[in-house]
Order: structure tokens, then C-alpha cells, then sequence
């Protein structure tokens, strides 16, 4: 059970979201919030949805190679 669910807040998925969910979703907000795209917007929702694939890269990292991190 996830307890923290900033992460999948931001990017609107449940925690239950599998890694290609996930991916769709940043895609797809990236679109939307990137400064470039859409200087209107604030480049801080950028800076967190970007933290946020971050630290769910990272988590799929060490998942996959969960045998180096014993």
C-alpha cells in the first residue's frame, strides 16, 4: 500500500498505475506544462512533474535490478 501519493497525484495515475500508464501520463503533461510549448504556465508544475518521473525512473530502476541492491 502506498502511503505518500504526491508522485501519482501530479501525474493523475493510482498508485496501482503500471510503468506504461505512468509513461503515458508524463507524455502527456509534459505536452501540456512544458514552458516552451505553453509559456503561460508555471514552469513550477513543470519542475514537479518532472521530479516525479524522476523518482518513478528510479524506482523502475531498482526494481529492475533489484539483484545488484541486496
Amino acid at each position: 500500500m502506498v502511503k505518500d501519493t504526491k508522485y501519482y497525484d501530479t501525474l493523475g495515475v493510482q498508485p496501482n498505475a503500471t510503468v506504461d500508464e505512468i509513461k503515458k501520463a508524463y507524455r502527456k503533461l509534459a505536452l501540456r506544462l512544458h514552458p516552451d510549448k505553453n509559456p503561460d504556465n508555471d514552469p513550477e508544475q513543470f519542475k514537479q512533474l518532472s521530479q516525479a518521473c524522476k523518482c518513478f525512473s528510479f524506482k523502475y530502476f531498482i526494481k529492475k535490478n533489484k539483484f545488484f541492491y541486496h
